[in-house]
């Protein structure tokens, strides 16, 4: 009886050691994602997308071109990640300004569609306020 006692605390013990190092390579995980967002972020041209307004005419604006090509710049760079999109909310609703794939592609996303599919973190994000961010369009 000690035995099975002591493989049963043994058992659990090591069942909750697994669990919290998983849940610690996760946050080191999301971490090193946002760390990431936040570089990308730090060199966008913000200037360029001040420029936009997240509707289909931005598309002839040289800014557009330059945000477009930064967003497939990203993916080149980062072979890990498959899209790289920009949007903002506007009455409630989530628009792209542009993203990586190109317009040819099955997967592009015109310019100033209304991203209904968005899921609950793509809206935590955009409500996260940051020191240099874009004007509020709302």
């Amino acid at each position: 009886m000690p035995k099975i006692f002591v493989f049963l605390v043994l058992a659990v013990l090591g069942v909750i050691y697994i669990r919290f190092t998983l849940i610690g390579i996760e946050d080191e995980q999301s971490e090193n994602v946002l760390l990431i967002a936040r570089s990308i972020e730090a060199m966008l041209p913000k200037e360029d997308l001040k420029a936009l307004d997240a509707k289909p005419g931005d598309i002839d604006k040289p800014q557009y071109q330059i945000i477009k090509n930064t967003l497939k710049a990203i993916i080149r760079v980062n072979a890990k990640a498959r899209f790289a999109y920009i949007y903002t909310e506007k009455n409630g609703k989530i628009y792209l300004f542009g993203d990586s794939e190109a317009e040819d592609s099955k997967d592009y996303s015109p310019l100033g569609q209304e991203y209904a599919v968005a899921d609950l973190m793509n809206r935590q994000v955009v409500k996260v306020p940051k020191v240099n961010q874009v004007p509020d369009w709302a």
